[in-house]
């Protein structure tokens, strides 16, 4: 049994709150009780990425949230997609001996707490996209005015002078949809983004995939999907938009359509899009098998299969579902090949 405390153990007492956001498919907010339960091995990880755990640490001091700190870490998942037991004590020891360092050197504030972590192989930094996204939703759990770069994107939706989308900064456009959620932001979306230009839709789209966003939005960017060009960037872009939602039944109708539409289904950004984003339709049996068999036939070919699949394995509950379709004897002769090559690859890995 190991005698490393547990991160959270050692970062939280009765003066300290923190929050535990996914920072690998989508940034969301994970329970700090589930996380402690994953922490401890006893429940896997819930969004896997690349067999990773990517999540950011936001903590405060109660009485003063300007006292915070933001800690980025991968933990590596075994096969089953729990922590590794090792790799969790490894960090711990060595975030340990170098606080240890510092103590003996009188050096104990906030700073050199997030200090302690440098060089630390566990420690990563997000893209710009994910970051802008997490500076986000850190401002409005500590309840704090959204950044500067907020204002612009509301003029720009406000005056719906859409030409000009490229003056539209990445944090601006985060700091509105994280408060999608407002009734006045949520009709202002509502108004512009049918009529929004591509590359504006598609920014906006990129960081609604965060939120949780409502029947309306979702029925919004479905209608839109339905009555442009079934281009792949725009199935990819409506996916993200509403991967989401909490019209459930609104994300599955629009990826069994995008699967059934011969067009876009096989393009491997469409794919992916359905896999890291909208993995919970895959549940489905009808949605995986469609999603499988398109999945066999992608343009980018076997390497790309066996990555999307064992991607996918690590998700909870995920693995027994696509094994049990793989063995399924009325699979296509496309999707048996495809599975063929798979196992014989891992074989050859093993």
């Amino acid at each position: 049994m190991s005698e490393q405390p547990l991160l959270t153990q050692f970062l939280t007492d009765a003066d300290t709150q923190m929050r535990v956001f996914d920072m690998g498919r989508r940034v969301t907010k994970i329970a700090l009780s589930e996380f402690q339960q994953f922490e401890k091995g006893e429940l896997p990880y819930w969004y896997p990425f690349q067999q990773t755990a990517w999540v950011a640490l936001l903590f405060w001091h109660k009485k003063d949230k300007t006292k915070h700190n933001i800690w980025f870490l991968r933990m590596p998942l075994d096969e089953t997609g729990h922590i590794q037991i090792s790799t969790r004590d490894d960090f711990m020891h060595l975030f340990i001996s170098r606080l240890n360092e510092q103590v003996s050197n009188a050096q104990t504030d906030n700073k050199n707490l997030t200090h302690a972590l440098k060089d630390n192989p566990y420690v990563f930094k997000p893209t710009q996209e994910k970051m802008a996204v997490f500076h986000a939703k850190a401002l409005k759990t500590l309840q704090q005015e959204p950044s500067q770069f907020f204002q612009g994107a509301l003029d720009y939706l406000q005056q719906e002078n859409y030409e000009h989308w490229d003056t539209l900064g990445i944090q601006g456009i985060a700091d509105l949809c994280v408060r999608s959620d407002e009734k006045e932001i949520e009709e202002l979306l509502l108004k512009s983004l049918p009529r929004l230009p591509d590359p504006a839709f598609a920014a906006f789209c990129q960081n609604l995939e965060n939120e949780n966003t409502s029947t309306f939005i979702a029925e919004m960017i479905f209608k839109r999907y339905q009555n442009e060009s079934n281009s792949a960037a725009l199935a990819l872009n409506c996916i993200r938009a509403i991967a989401n939602t909490k019209a459930c039944g609104i994300l599955q109708q629009l990826v069994n359509d995008v699967l059934n539409n011969d067009s876009v289904a096989t393009d491997p950004q469409v794919l992916i899009a359905i896999s890291a984003k909208a993995w919970q339709c895959l549940e489905d049996d009808f949605t995986r098998s469609l999603f499988l068999n398109r999945l066999a036939k992608n343009s980018a070919g076997q390497d790309y299969f066996n990555a999307v699949v064992i991607d996918l394995m690590f998700i909870p509950g995920m693995r027994t579902r696509v094994l049990s379709d793989f063995r399924n004897p009325e699979r296509s002769d496309a999707l048996s090949n495809a599975v063929g090559e798979f196992f014989q690859s891992v074989a050859q890995l093993s």
